[in-house]
């Protein structure tokens, strides 16, 4: 299929929010809390299993990636929306825009399998209670975690270096994040569209 002549994107406007500046403060007021106590609660999980020697246990050593995750996913998109509500200007550059959304579906990735794991360390933990330090030991809790972030940051990233984004259609994305499925609608690549 020719896609004949076409102006290439450079930048992503995101429409998904109200443009009227009082719901604007409101949303940034509540988002701004939300946020806040995002952080302050996974902060002080992480820093409790930390200073805590009965807690160094796996399944806390998992609660707290679990944490530190939801840190990370949270700050992938909150600060940019909190900075698009109070701007004039909600445009986002189409490299920032595939950053972002390679950081969401790492993040999504690594939680899937952390909560299989976790989910399998009290599998372990309840049927296997004699042997559960020997299956679950420290090394093997490293491992399970350096294969999950290096697995999905290579599986992420792999996809796009393979075969880059290519966008020459409408710049405008009805959402207040670059999410996966809005990037490949407006894509021109006949391969991610569906058209070959």
């Amino acid at each position: 299929m020719e896609l004949g002549n076409q102006t290439l994107v450079t930048e992503f406007i995101l429409i998904g929010f109200s443009w009227n500046f009082q719901n604007c403060i409101f949303l940034f007021i509540l988002f701004f809390i939300i946020y806040i106590m995002t952080m302050f609660g996974n902060g002080f999980l992480i820093f409790t299993v930390i200073v805590s020697p009965q807690l160094h246990t796996p399944m806390y050593y998992f609660l707290c990636n679990l944490s530190f995750l939801d840190l990370c996913y949270s700050t992938n998109a909150l600060p940019r929306l909190l900075r698009d509500l109070l701007s004039k200007s909600r445009s986002i550059s189409v490299i920032m825009c595939l950053a972002q959304m390679s950081t969401g579906l790492i993040m999504a990735g690594i939680e899937c399998i952390l909560l299989a794991v976790m989910a399998y360390d009290r599998y372990i933990a309840i049927c296997f209670p004699l042997r559960y330090t020997t299956i679950m030991s420290w090394r093997v809790c490293r491992n399970i975690t350096v294969i999950m972030w290096l697995g999905n940051i290579f599986v992420s990233l792999f996809t796009i270096i393979l075969r880059p984004f290519v966008f020459c259609k409408e710049n405008q994305l009805n959402h207040f994040y670059c999410e996966a499925l809005l990037i490949l609608e407006v894509a021109c690549d006949p391969f991610f569209t569906g058209q070959i």
